[in-house]
């Protein structure tokens, strides 16, 4: 891992622990904190910056299996990172104008300190330890402008493989609530509120900032002299 990777990483693992433990006792209900999609990204995020941190995606060594899991470990983290982006800005322009006195920053500072931890401070680290350490370049390949070609193609590509994730949360986040067992916890997508045809619409609305998401995060860096 190189070395701005490496210390983005080491700031994200206290961030992601502390804001989870926070929403935890803020919660006081497990149920009800491992529904959320924010919660359960940052869970993954946690474990696989352990994992980083620990030298598991270190492309070190010589051999296919290195590559590959070099590869997998890199589509795990852009795939969480991009859920924690995606769910952080959900968060903060469609859910928590709606909390309270729809001003979220006059939250109770538990709650207050959760939110920007999980939602603000944990999202930016990511990012920055995934495009410091070459996840791009990994994923993508270092050719390729990103607005056309055989670049995009891949970017494109890898950016609808993300989706799988809230795809699978929002399937069993449906069943959970179709079976009572916890409440959908987005306004948004609770069926009992907007119903099945909102549900779809939303998804879909969703998962077309969600893939945009992902696509920003694969995009090539502008270089110093304004070229990709």
């Amino acid at each position: 891992m190189k070395a701005a990777a490496r210390r983005a990483t080491w700031a994200l693992v206290p961030c992601l622990a502390v804001g989870l433990a926070l929403q935890a006792v803020n919660d006081a209900a497990p149920p009800v904190t491992l529904s959320y999609l924010t919660v359960l990204s940052a869970l993954g995020l946690l474990a696989v910056s352990g994992w980083a941190l620990a030298g598991g995606g270190s492309a070190q060594g010589a051999g296919g299996t290195t590559a590959q899991r070099r590869r997998a470990f890199v589509l795990a983290r852009g795939m969480l990172t991009t859920a924690s982006l995606a769910s952080g800005v959900g968060y903060l322009l469609l859910i928590a104008p709606q909390e309270g006195e729809g001003y979220w920053l006059l939250d109770s500072p538990r709650a207050l300190a959760a939110s920007v931890l999980l939602h603000v401070a944990a999202p930016v680290l990511a990012v920055v330890a995934c495009r410091a350490d070459g996840d791009r370049v990994v994923l993508v390949g270092a050719g390729g402008s990103g607005g056309s070609g055989a670049g995009f193609g891949r970017a494109a590509r890898v950016a609808a493989a993300w989706l799988g994730w809230p795809t699978a949360w929002l399937a069993l986040a449906l069943v959970a609530e179709a079976t009572g067992l916890v409440t959908m916890p987005y306004p948004f997508l609770r069926a009992s509120d907007v119903g099945w045809w909102g549900v779809l619409g939303a998804a879909a609305v969703s998962a077309v900032a969600w893939w945009l998401t992902g696509m920003a995060l694969l995009a090539p860096a502008r270089r110093r002299d304004g070229t990709r």
